[in-house]
């Protein structure tokens, strides 16, 4: 500020002698031209010119400040476990500033985040509950730490996501780990930082029978159920805990939890004397108690629900204890056929509904498709009444083990029909004689007084049973 004079014509105003402006010059910044910057230096330097001193970017002509040494250089107030300070360094028995702002993390010291207290671990405030949902910018990090999502212009100590499945803190623009021990939830701690292991889960059991896209979950309940971890890195799953969880159709397993890679349990379903209305379901929980925490659900599929009704009704209503076995596990249950199966069984002349259960279950066992086939021929050959038209319709072919013993008949558990191997056509008295004449020697056939007495419609019944269960009572061979 100075004293001047204005011209007579009012255009110009010039200093007096000795006042003014004595040399022109711009802060800092270097000279005003397309390569000059502004320099904006952090707390540990300072600014010492323009174009072609140290820094670059934003810190063009920052040079550390030896001034600032020791001083604290972070204003993030939101992280209470770190300190920091402006570091030096010794070259050649001199004290020299280094102009990096060093994070030391605080580990052991109570502390409190969003008015929730923890306990400081390696620079993070580990709070019992969850910091989480987040504000000011930040996102949720392991649905418990709320953390900045770039350190890019943050400042140094804030929490951010060191990647590995931990938090880290912000220091000068990166996000790293510290400590000598990684966070809490670390499976694998290498350099400092977490390499953080999953897993995923594999089950197996005796079952799979490859026809259902669920198959390969395919169970029952006197099968053995394996799961086992299998890891995507490598990590130690030996201290892996497992729980076991059904719902209130299902019950528990035995045992209800277990350790380790690979645990085999049993379903412990409630009894079910008549047969149940859902499928089994269970599942299966793997952790290690800290962040890895994995679940698998197994649901018996159709095929599963009907072989679990053999197993159910064996005891209450007398089932067949060899021919359960077979239910179950082998034949019938290996000539469960749906409709798509059925297409390519190679029977022209009959069709899926024919033989399928009047409960209206996807899934049928049927095991005579040969000798209904060969019945068709004959009957047809000797030009008489046919199989399946409208004088000798299918009136049942497989009936599931449930609905034979509370629709059909609770006096005949034991139905050939519930093992696949019998079919009852709807007919007259006229015409059961000639299906009589036709029917496959080997058969048993339900003797006519019983099934059609004289006049009106009627059914005639063949089974084709083997093994020692003989044709007995209302049955004869033929």
């Amino acid at each position: 500020i100075g004293t001047g004079a204005v011209s007579d014509d009012g255009q110009v105003i010039r200093s007096n002698p000795g006042v003014g402006v004595l040399k022109a010059g711009w802060h800092c910044g270097g000279d005003p031209n397309a390569i000059g910057t502004v320099a904006d230096c952090p707390v540990c330097a300072f600014c010492a010119g323009g174009a072609g001193q140290p820094g670059s970017g934003a810190n063009a002509g920052c040079v550390p400040d030896p001034g600032q040494i020791g001083a604290t250089c972070t204003s993030n107030s939101n992280n209470p476990c770190i300190t920091s300070m402006c570091g030096s360094t010794d070259m050649n028995g001199s004290i020299v500033p280094t102009g990096a702002c060093v994070i030391t993390p605080i580990s052991g010291s109570p502390c409190t985040v969003d008015g929730q207290a923890g306990m400081c671990q390696n620079g993070i405030c580990m709070v019992t509950g969850s910091q989480c949902p987040c504000s000011n910018g930040e996102v949720c990090f392991n649905n418990t730490y709320c953390v900045v999502p770039t350190c890019t212009l943050q400042n140094n100590g804030a929490a951010c996501d060191a990647g590995g499945g931990v938090p880290g803190i912000c220091s000068n623009g990166d996000c790293v780990g510290t400590g000598n021990q990684c966070p809490g939830g670390c499976a694998a701690c290498t350099n400092k930082l977490c390499n953080q292991c999953n897993f995923s889960i594999q089950f197996s059991g005796p079952s799979a029978d490859g026809k259902t896209p669920s198959a390969g979950q395919s169970f029952v309940s006197q099968d053995a159920l394996t799961f086992q971890a299998i890891p995507s890195g490598s990590c130690n799953l030996a201290s892996l805990s497992w729980s076991f969880q059904g719902d209130p159709n299902s019950g528990a397993t035995m045992p209800s939890s277990g350790s380790g890679p690979a645990v085999t349990v049993h379903s412990a379903p409630p009894a079910a004397p008549t047969g149940r209305t859902s499928s089994l379901s269970y599942t299966a929980t793997a952790t290690d108690g800290k962040a890895l925490n994995q679940t698998f659900v197994i649901t018996q599929d159709a095929i599963d629900k009907i072989r679990q009704q053999y197993i159910d009704m064996e005891t209450s209503v007398g089932l067949d204890p060899s021919r359960v076995i077979a239910g179950v596990t082998g034949l019938p249950m290996a000539a469960a056929i749906n409709r798509n199966l059925f297409l390519q069984s190679g029977s022209p002349h009959f069709k899926f509904t024919d033989i399928q259960s009047h409960d209206g279950a996807p899934w049928a066992i049927f095991q005579v498709y040969s000798q209904i086939e060969a019945w068709w021929t004959a009957a047809n050959d000797q030009d008489t009444i046919e199989p399946g038209d409208a004088g000798a319709t299918v009136s049942r072919g497989y009936s599931t083990p449930q609905y034979n013993y509370l629709v059909v008949d609770p006096q005949a558990p034991n139905s050939p029909h519930i093992y696949g191997v019998a079919i009852d056509l709807a007919t007259n008295s006229d015409n059961w004689d000639l299906l009589w004449m036709t029917v496959p020697i080997g058969s048993c056939i339900e003797i006519k007084s019983v099934t059609c007495p004289a006049g009106g419609s009627c059914h005639f019944h063949a089974d084709w049973r083997s093994g020692t269960v003989a044709c007995a009572g209302n049955f004869a061979p033929r």
